[in-house]
Order: structure tokens, then C-alpha cells, then sequence
């Protein structure tokens, strides 16, 4: 019987356990700490640049003073969703189950295979230790495109911290 061999996405999911929930409170303690850091280091380089700038060509120093600031609004903003986010680390209830990554795997396909049962599976983990392996209730989304060169993509569903 002819088989093909295919690459899948895999959603992994946790079982929010007190574990979980402070292993997820460090790491987005930490990357707030690294989102200051650059917004630091932004604030720094701009003063420098402009200083700099500013004594041979007062144009250039504004431009680069203005790419300067909307790349620190944007780590800012980035900021303040890695903290929304943190908070809603605090609200998970216990037991619940969230999307932590979208991992790839492959699978062999043969003729009578239910192919929505290849194609949605995801891993559900308790405090790093595989539980279960199963079909996802809900299939990745594909887009086709219309270039021959190009072929479809998945869409990988936004990692959420409430399932």
C-alpha cells in the first residue's frame, strides 16, 4: 500500500499546576528584566547617536533620534504585553490546560487514514512529564497560496495561556 511521509504540527499543552504557574511567573519576571534592559540601552544609544550626530549633520541625527524612539515604543509595548500576560499567570485556574508551544513532527499518511486525526495532535504535559497524546479538538488552520512556487503554510495557533 503506497505511503507518504508529512510534516504536522503538534500543539503541546500544559496542565496548569503551581509548578507551571511559577516556573511561567520567573520567565516572564525575566524577560520584563531584559525588556528594560533594552529599553535602557535604546535610551543610551539615542543619547550617544544624537550627541554625536547632532555636531556634523543635524538631519540625520533627527531621523535617527525618531527611528530611535519607535523602535523603544515598540520594545515598550512589547513590555507591557509580556506583563499583561505575567498578571495573567496569577489567574490560571489550577487543573486548566494551556497552549505552551506548537512543535513539528512527522507522520506517515496511507490510503484510508483519517488525515484530520494525523494532522491535529497535541501533547499534554503535568509538570514536564508527558500525560497524554491525542487528536486535537481543534484542526491547524491552512492557507493556500497561489504562487506555484510556494507551498501552503500552516498557520500556527497563538500560543495562549487559557485554553
Amino acid at each position: 500500500m503506497p505511503s507518504v511521509t508529512i510534516k504536522r504540527p503538534v500543539v503541546l499543552k500544559a496542565i496548569v499546576t503551581e509548578k507551571l504557574k511559577k516556573d511561567m511567573a520567573d520567565e516572564f519576571e525575566q524577560r520584563l528584566a531584559q525588556a528594560d534592559q533594552e529599553i535602557e540601552q535604546i535610551e543610551e544609544y539615542k543619547s550617544r547617536a544624537y550627541s554625536e550626530l547632532a555636531k556634523t549633520d543635524i538631519q540625520r541625527a533627527m531621523a535617527v533620534r525618531r527611528q530611535l524612539e519607535a523602535h523603544k515604543r515598540q520594545k515598550q509595548q512589547e513590555k507591557e504585553e509580556i506583563a499583561r500576560l505575567a498578571e495573567e499567570v496569577h489567574n490560571l485556574e489550577l487543573g486548566s490546560e494551556v497552549v505552551r508551544d506548537v512543535l513539528e513532527s512527522t507522520a506517515e499518511v496511507k490510503e484510508g487514514d483519517n488525515i484530520r486525526e494525523i494532522r491535529s495532535m497535541e501533547i499534554l504535559v503535568r509538570d514536564d512529564v508527558v500525560e497524554a497524546i491525542r487528536v486535537s479538538k481543534e484542526p491547524p488552520v491552512v492557507t493556500l497560496v497561489t504562487s506555484e512556487e510556494s507551498a501552503p503554510s500552516i498557520e500556527r495557533p497563538p500560543i495562549s495561556l487559557v485554553d
